[in-house]
């Protein structure tokens, strides 16, 4: 596999598990996978978008976030996805299937399952950006986090 770009990502949350807790910033930069060039800086709180996810104030307190600041400064969730479509997107230079981006971030396990969360809850799929770790042919339309989609990714953490 060869990749065109990386797509480095960290996420805010409001706790630690993405089937209850929230995002709450965003942040990614894009990489140019040739000239390991910066080619998009993307950061922004997230409004909040579900009443049913839970806030933990220890995650909040942890990264600073305070409700007030994701109420007044957020973006909303649907702006946010599709904000990175927009990035993963426009860094593909080359439509060849064997090229695409890498998904990278410092623990990027724990990220994952929130990026996938948030595209599946905006009608969006990652296979559009990013290889699959297991086999494309057992995707299926609509499958979550908990099913078959899981992004090829390196951890820095590793390094």
């Amino acid at each position: 596999m060869k990749y065109t770009s990386f797509a480095v990502l960290d996420f805010e949350t409001g706790g630690f598990n993405a089937q209850i807790n929230p995002i709450t910033q965003v942040a990614v930069v894009m990489i140019d996978g040739k000239t390991l060039e910066k080619k998009v800086v993307y950061s922004n709180y997230v409004k909040p978008y579900d009443n049913t996810l839970v806030y933990e104030q220890a995650a909040l307190d942890y990264c600073h976030i305070t409700m007030s600041m994701l109420i007044d400064k957020g973006v909303e969730l649907e702006k946010i996805v599709k904000d990175l479509c927009v990035i993963f997107s426009n860094i593909l230079s080359c439509n060849d299937k064997k090229y695409r981006s890498l998904l990278v971030g410092q623990n990027i396990t724990f990220d994952i399952p929130f990026l996938v969360d948030i595209f599946n809850r905006c009608n969006e799929y990652l296979s559009k950006y990013f290889k699959n770790t297991f086999d494309d042919k057992n995707f299926k339309k609509g499958d979550r986090f908990y099913g078959l989609f899981y992004p090829q990714h390196l951890d820095t953490l590793n390094l």
